[in-house]
């Protein structure tokens, strides 16, 4: 992820449990966030349809039923550096936390964007890559609101199995798969910016969070707890 990252001049600013969290547009200014982000959501889902097909040979089967779900936002962020033991990069704002709800409310390798991400793909010439959600959904805090899938070359929402994408890259992908555990880079210096985000937990802008299935979500809540 970090090298497609810094391929499509995306910032990495942490990984929180499973969940990658980028930003266009920070910490230097870029017209195209939206495509920026865009694009290097659409390379992730297919890098790790990769990595996961690899790993089903030496891990099992089960291994397949990892996916990934990535939710887009844009708009003005407040950054900065959290000094302490350790100093880290960080974002704060409303444009975070509705990236959040767009990765949580989003599907397994499907790109969900809010309606600000959408409106900015368009103006860029990129009608053709959003479609509206048919129903609306519901983000905390937020009620029911419009958000729009991110399409493949063939009109779905889910990624292409064997197609080349100009615009996109090379697309192929399957159902559910993946699991970043990066480490994040401090970065120095406080901006103020409009971007795309990532992000989990309480926060997220562009983000990406790797998913499995119910039965190793609750496995998973049951090692946290007994730790």
């Amino acid at each position: 992820f970090d090298k497609v990252a810094k391929k499509r001049g995306v910032f990495k600013v942490e990984t929180i449990g499973d969940c990658y969290v980028a930003v266009t547009g920070l910490p230097d200014p870029q017209p195209d966030h939206a495509v920026r982000m865009t694009k290097f959501a659409k390379e992730i889902i297919t890098i790790t349809s990769e990595v996961t097909r690899k790993l089903e040979v030496s891990l099992g089967p089960d291994t397949g039923d990892l996916c990934l779900r990535l939710g887009l936002n844009s708009g003005p962020v407040t950054a900065g550096v959290l000094i302490g033991e350790k100093s880290r990069f960080q974002l704060f704002g409303d444009t975070v936390n509705t990236a959040s709800r767009m990765e949580s409310t989003g599907e397994p390798n499907r790109i969900q964007v809010s309606k600000s991400t959408a409106e900015l793909l368009k103006e860029a010439g990129k009608s053709y890559w959003v479609k509206p959600r048919e129903e609306l959904v519901h983000a905390k805090g937020k009620g029911n609101v419009q958000t729009f899938w991110i399409m493949s070359r063939s009109g779905t929402g889910q990624a292409d199995q064997s197609n080349e994408d100009p615009e996109f890259g090379r697309v192929r992908a399957t159902p559910g798969r993946t699991r970043s555990m990066l480490n994040s880079e401090p970065v120095r210096g406080v901006q103020r910016a409009t971007s795309d985000s990532v992000a989990k937990a309480a926060g997220s802008l562009a983000m990406m969070a790797s998913q499995s299935c119910d039965t190793v979500d609750r496995q998973r809540e049951e090692r946290l707890v007994q730790w």
